[in-house]
């Protein structure tokens, strides 16, 4: 049961990855004139998931170091849900998404007893400032 939970989950990914309804967007101007939003957010057919509409002044796909795949991050805009996400390093579209009422910082991938973890912090407050109080997370590779 729990593999078959996994794969349905990896499956409403990979669809969320190939349905985006907005790709990047390297009209500077208008992005910046607020012509995509206050919040430009990508929405998806398959998931109620969103992610940022990237702004890119210049995109080379080829000065990207071969050995990155994914870009890693944990933010929130004012009123969306926080949360480590996972972005493809070759188009910077979502990979992969938690959405959590908790704040979140510092998703990456660390190594334990030989294993990659994607690991971030989650609670209330600022763990940045050291006024936060929440738990530090490792997701293993089943998420």
């Amino acid at each position: 049961m729990m593999m078959l939970t996994i794969l349905l989950g990896l499956m409403t990914c990979w669809q969320s990855y190939a349905q985006a309804t907005v790709d990047l967007v390297y009209d500077y101007e208008n992005y910046n004139n607020g012509t995509y939003g206050a919040l430009p957010n990508r929405t998806y057919i398959s998931s109620i998931l969103e992610s940022p509409i990237w702004q890119v002044n210049t995109w080379k796909p080829e000065m990207i170091d071969h050995n990155a795949r994914h870009v890693i991050m944990s933010f929130a805009e004012a009123g969306e849900m926080s949360g480590p996400k996972i972005f493809s390093a070759k188009d910077l579209s979502l990979v992969y998404s938690f959405p959590t009422d908790e704040d979140t910082s510092n998703a990456m991938i660390q190594q334990y007893n030989g294993e990659d973890y994607l690991t971030y912090w989650a609670g209330t407050g600022s763990a940045a400032t050291g006024d936060g109080q929440g738990s530090c997370y490792f997701l293993n590779n089943k998420y």
